[in-house]
């Protein structure tokens, strides 16, 4: 079974994202630039990889620049949530910025799950900007050796 299979997105993840890189690429052509407030208001969502180990499916996060206790994730539902939020650089005034590209704020990411992930067993650690969560299989779903014996 593929990654692809079991997991799903769920809505739009960020109906903004191309638009943004495209008017970025305009804007960058005609020499002009966008106020602060018209990139700050567009949301961001954390970049993800998944993939499938023998037992689990893992799921990995870019999260850089977050304490631990400001990642949430829960499940529901089987849907997946990831919550969080990105604080501006307190030490830098706004204004003294020439160039402003990542994006701070609220995000919240969502994968639907499939039935074969035992939603009991999931457990998240977070390292060096990265969150992992891995999502255990159920018995019935990991793959097992059948001992032929003789008749």
């Amino acid at each position: 079974m593929t990654a692809n299979a079991v997991f799903s997105r769920v809505g739009s993840e960020n109906p903004l994202a191309d638009a943004l890189a495209i008017q970025d690429v305009l804007d960058t052509f005609l020499g002009r630039r966008r106020g602060e407030a018209y990139r700050r208001e567009a949301t961001w969502v954390p970049l993800v990889d998944v993939y499938e180990a023998q037992d689990a499916f893992v799921i990995r996060a870019e999260l850089p620049g977050l304490r631990q206790e400001e990642i949430g994730v829960s499940i529901h539902d089987n849907i997946l949530t990831l919550r969080g939020e990105r604080k501006p650089d307190a030490k830098v005034k706004k204004e003294s910025y020439h160039w402003r590209e990542r994006f701070t704020g609220p995000f919240h990411r969502t994968l639907s799950l499939s039935s074969v992930v035992d939603t009991g067993g999931v457990k998240a650690t977070y390292r060096e900007g990265v969150l992992e969560i891995r999502l255990p299989k159920k018995e019935e779903a990991r793959p097992r050796t059948i001992k032929v014996e003789a008749a």
